[in-house]
This record gives structure tokens, C-alpha cells and sequence, in this order.
């Protein structure tokens, strides 16, 4: 019956529920109806041609299945003859039984036949006295004689054949205790392959058709891949194994980086029971993050056999008998399987246009900061190169005090109100992330007080250099020197702090182009 006809070799489907099943091959087809997955008037189609009929419709299975029987010749009725009275020499009148006060049907009984009425005392007593004589006569007979004989015979030669017996029994014995073995096994591994077909049933709340379809392929096909989705919710994530009917499965979810829409990574982890291949993972515990964010995640999922089946094959497993049978492999061992998971709104070519938009904001919500501290520095420089530049330029002409006075007259005019703007900025910015960040707050700080020392650089010079009413060269000698030893380690420090925002500026440019 499960032999495969070329003719017969297409494609079949199941509507079963709300839901189609397949493809299944012709053979496939006659076997789920030998166990009872199909029935006579489920509906089937093949591929390629045809509309959806009932499966005793199908010619393809009325040959294979549905063979016309022929009738068989009906026997005409037996006549029964009617039963004759006989005439006993023993007479006896009996009394009709008394007719019963109410008559109580048993519609689901069987009606026996009426027993015939007790035989009179004196048929009883002749009855007996010919069945004690027909036991005398068994005494007396000869056969009776004979078959002793034969048994005192046999008695004989029972002892002789005890040893061969025993040496039977052991060989014998062993033998059933293997064949009962192989039995079990055989019938525990068929009723493992049909509740594969009885998983079609399982209600995968929050997938799509298609991949339910899928689900139930890798149930099926027992050397199909594993497979693992998340449903529309984000809710559950379910996940398919195959070859293992019952056991303990746990799951680990990583965030692949820069491939989800969030700066920090996510991980989570969880526990399901898996039933008849089939483990929907409901209760996360992140240890990184908050929640499920849309993206890419690294997943691993761990299965622990366990239950009867498992049991089963641990007792199996050290005969070589059984060891190489493969659902006692998959029952005996955990497994590991590993893969990605994708996790967003849309289709990809949609997540990946959010994905760079996301990155954009982010790049400039992480360098604007950065940016800000590089152009205060720089602005800070420049504004001190220039009050270097006017204080020295009016060093060089003077030759009383009043040469200064063009000194302040371009500081007012050029350097000191930038200066001004420059600490108010930072000033503001050192308040506001005072809470919220506080090592923010102390980066701006340190270039508010960077901007006091130079503008109080150019007050100090400006205060000193009028102090002198004429110029001699030893004067301006030692007012230089003065500037010199108050600019250069203001200097020094800015060009560090300059060097070091832009060595950080690039290494996020860098880590922001890679992830």
C-alpha cells in the first residue's frame, strides 16, 4: 500500500481547520490516512491541476486505497424446521409461570432464549443413575490402562532431557527479553512519529500563516533545521526544535552592534518548557536595557532532554543496539543551536533607512558636545594670540605710559567682549548640566576659568604697563618677561585640552562609521 506510483508522484495539500498543510507526497498522503491524520472527507489538492475534493473522491487514492470490493453472494436463509413435541414416557404437568406485575424493556440488551422448564424429579433421578453408570464403565476400560502406562513412560525419560532443558531456557529467555525490548522501542518511536502530525493543531498565537507553516514543517521532518521567531507583539518568541519531544529550554537574546536602534546594548534571558518539539518563550529578564528595542539580536538556545522519553533513552543508550537510533541520540544529550533574529517595523530596506537615521541623530547628539568644548578652546586661543600680538605691538613703540592707551582702546574693541560671550556660554552650560551631568558641568567650568586667566592676563598688563611714565629697555625687558610667564602656561594648557578634544572627536568618528 505505501508503494510510490509515478503517476501518483505530485504534490499534495491539506485544508485542515483554517489552514493549509503540505506538501506532502503521495506516500506521505496514504500514510497520514492509515494513522488517521486524514479523513475520508477532508479536503485535498494536488499541485498542478485540479480543485480541492474530498479525499475518498481523489482517483489517485481510490486506487491506491479505495479498491471496489466485490460483494459477496448472499446464502439464502436456513430453513429452520419447526420443533416437534416428544412424547416422554414421564408426563408431567407443570403450572404456567406466574405472569410478572410490570415488564421492564432493555432496549440495549441482549434477548436470551427461553429456558426450557425443570425436568420432574423422577427424569432427574434416572439421569443420574445412567451418568454414574457410564463413570463406572470409564474405570474399567482398557484405554484408561494404557494411557498410564504411556505416562510412567515418560516419567522415565524426563530426567534424562532436565540438563538440555535448562541450557534452553537461558538461550530462550534472552531471546524474549531482546524481542520485548525491540517491541517497545518500535511501538514508543511510532507513537513518537504520529503526534508529529498532531502538532499541526497548535495554536501559534501572533505569527503569520506562513510561518506557521513553517513551524509545523520543522516539527514534522525530524532533520529539518531549527527555527526561532518573534511574534507581531514582541511578546513571545517561539522556537521549534526538532527531535526532541519534551524538555527544558532556555534563551539568550544579544543586541548585534549597531544594528538596533539604541546607543546602549541589550541582552535578555529566558526559560520555557518545551512540549513535542515546540517552546514559547514568555517571561525576559534583561540584564542589560529595558526592553525589546527593533533590530538585530544574537540568539542562543539551549535544550535539556527530559521526561519519560528521556528516561527511556538514558536506559537505552548503552546497548549498541540502540545507541545509534537517532531520537535516542537527540533524548540522551543537550543541544545548542545559535542564530540572528530580526526584530523591527516594516521591511528591512525600511529599517535600514531608520536605522541611518537614527545613527545621524545620534552622531550629532554625541559630537555636539564635544564640538562645543573643541570651539571654545580654539576661540580661547585665538583670543589670546591676539592680546599677545596688541600688547606687543604697543611694548615696541612705547616710550611713556600713554602708548597703552591703544592697547586697552583694542582689547575693549576686539578680544574683550567675544572673551565675555565666551564665559557667560560656559557659565550657562556648567549650570545646566550640574545636575543632570555632573562631569559635563566640570569640563565647561574648567574653560570658564580658562577664559578668566586671560582676561585677567590682559588686565594685569594693561595695569602695569601704565604704571611705568617712560619706557627705558630694561623696563620693557622685564614687562615682557611678565607677559611671557603668565601667557605661556595658559597657552600650554589650551593646546592640550585642544589636542585631547580632537583625538576624541576622532575615535568617535571612527567607532560611529564602524558600528
Amino acid at each position: 500500500m505505501n508503494k510510490q506510483h509515478p503517476e501518483h508522484a505530485g504534490q499534495w495539500f491539506i485544508f485542515k481547520g483554517e489552514q493549509h498543510r503540505g506538501p506532502y507526497q503521495t506516500e506521505e498522503m496514504v500514510n497520514l490516512f492509515a494513522l488517521g491524520v486524514i479523513g475520508h472527507r477532508d479536503l485535498v489538492w494536488r499541485e498542478g491541476g485540479g480543485t480541492w475534493m474530498a479525499f475518498c473522491d481523489q482517483a489517485a487514492f481510490k486506487e491506491l486505497i479505495f479498491k471496489e470490493e466485490q460483494p459477496e453472494e448472499e446464502l439464502p436463509p436456513i430453513e429452520v424446521p419447526t420443533a416437534k413435541p416428544v412424547e416422554s414416557e414421564f408426563k408431567v404437568e407443570m403450572p404456567p409461570p406466574p405472569v410478572p406485575d410490570e415488564v421492564e424493556l432493555a432496549l440495549e440488551e441482549e434477548e436470551l432464549p427461553e429456558l426450557p422448564p425443570d425436568l420432574p424429579l423422577e427424569v432427574e433421578t434416572f439421569v443420574e443413575e445412567e451418568q454414574e453408570l457410564v463413570e463406572e464403565n470409564d474405570k474399567t476400560s482398557p484405554a484408561l490402562s494404557f494411557q498410564d502406562a504411556i505416562i510412567e513412560d515418560d516419567d522415565e525419560n524426563e530426567d534424562d532431557d532436565e540438563n538440555e532443558d535448562e541450557d534452553d531456557r537461558s538461550t530462550r529467555s534472552y531471546a524474549k527479553i531482546v524481542a520485548g525490548i525491540f517491541f517497545v522501542v518500535t511501538l514508543v518511536a511510532s507513537l513518537l512519529w504520529f503526534t508529529q502530525f498532531r502538532l499541526q493543531t497548535y495554536d501559534l498565537i501572533g505569527l503569520e500563516n506562513a510561518e506557521v507553516q513553517n513551524f509545523n514543517a520543522v516539527l514534522i521532518d525530524q532533520k529539518s533545521d531549527h527555527l526561532v521567531r518573534l511574534t507581531k507583539d514582541s511578546n513571545v518568541v517561539w522556537a521549534a526544535v526538532p527531535g526532541v519531544i519534551e524538555g527544558e529550554a532556555y534563551l539568550k537574546l544579544t543586541s548585534v552592534a549597531g544594528r538596533v536602534l539604541a546607543t546602549d546594548p541589550v541582552a535578555m534571558t529566558a526559560q520555557g518548557e518545551m512540549v513535542q518539539g515546540l517552546v514559547p518563550f514568555k517571561k525576559f529578564e534583561f540584564s542589560s536595557g529595558q526592553q525589546l528595542i527593533q533590530g538585530e539580536y544574537d540568539y542562543q538556545v539551549a535544550v535539556r532532554p527530559k521526561g519519560a522519553v528521556s528516561r527511556l533513552a538514558s536506559i537505552l543508550a548503552p546497548y549498541p543496539l540502540f545507541n545509534k537510533i537517532s531520537w535516542v541520540k537527540n533524548h540522551t544529550k543537550g543541544h545548542t543551536y545559535t542564530g540572528r533574529l530580526s526584530f523591527y517595523n516594516g521591511s528591512k530596506t525600511k529599517f535600514d533607512s531608520d536605522l541611518e537615521d537614527f545613527k545621524s541623530k545620534i552622531w550629532v547628539s554625541m559630537s555636539k558636545p564635544l564640538k562645543n568644548r573643541l570651539e571654545k578652546y580654539e576661540t580661547l586661543k585665538q583670543l589670546g594670540l591676539k592680546l599677545h600680538e596688541l600688547w606687543h605691538d604697543r611694548l615696541g613703540v612705547a616710550v611713556t605710559w600713554r602708548a597703552f592707551k591703544k592697547y586697552d582702546a583694542g582689547y575693549a574693541r576686539d578680544i574683550a567682549p567675544v572673551l565675555q560671550d565666551l564665559i557667560v556660554d560656559s557659565v550657562r552650560i556648567a549650570r545646566t548640566y550640574e545636575d543632570e551631568s555632573p562631569l559635563v558641568s566640570r569640563l565647561y567650568k574648567e574653560i570658564e576659568e580658562t577664559g578668566k586667566q586671560v582676561a585677567e592676563l590682559a588686565s594685569t598688563m594693561s595695569k602695569d604697563s601704565k604704571a611705568v611714565r617712560r619706557y627705558r629697555n630694561s623696563d620693557k625687558a622685564r614687562l615682557k618677561s611678565q607677559f611671557e610667564s603668565m601667557w605661556n602656561p595658559i597657552l600650554e594648557k589650551i593646546d592640550s585640552k585642544i589636542k585631547a578634544l580632537r583625538v576624541e572627536f576622532e575615535n568617535l568618528e571612527q567607532g560611529y562609521k564602524s558600528n
